[in-house]
């Protein structure tokens, strides 16, 4: 199977990847920063212990050109994607009263919105899926 977990880079994306690939899975780490070992540094040990069934793809989830340019990448390498776990989140680190709209406004876009735009957007390697494809979102 073919998976793809965004907000991959740690926490329970992390360890999404890592059981995916102890399971047997070829995982595709979707990360914002996929550049930056500073933020991949765990994924990159997972690459050099199981080489090509993991890739990290550069994908910012608010961003809809690099949604759509990493996942034809994976069609063209891989042919589908199995299973989608929308794990990227936001969230705010102030009190309620005092936290900007703007940045409420990020956070509803992340949590919410760019969960069904990504989606919308593997939905067809997700329909090439001898297995009919699924989707799992993290909230």
């Amino acid at each position: 199977m073919i998976g793809l977990v965004t907000g991959a880079n740690r926490g329970l994306g992390y360890e999404m990847i890592k059981e995916g690939l102890r399971r047997g899975h070829t995982m595709l780490a979707g990360c914002r920063n996929a550049v930056d070992e500073r933020y991949t540094g765990d994924l990159l040990e997972l690459k050099a212990e199981y080489g090509d069934d993991l890739k990290i793809l550069e994908m910012d989830v608010t961003d809809e050109q690099m949604v759509k340019h990493a996942a034809e990448q994976v069609q063209q390498e891989l042919g589908q994607i199995d299973f989608l776990v929308n794990n990227a989140g936001a969230t705010f680190k102030c009190r309620a009263e005092s936290f900007p709209m703007d940045q409420f406004d990020r956070i509803m876009d992340v949590n919410v919105k760019y969960v069904f735009g990504m989606s919308q957007l593997c939905y067809p390697y997700l329909k090439q899926s001898a297995g009919r494809g699924r989707i799992i979102n993290i909230t």
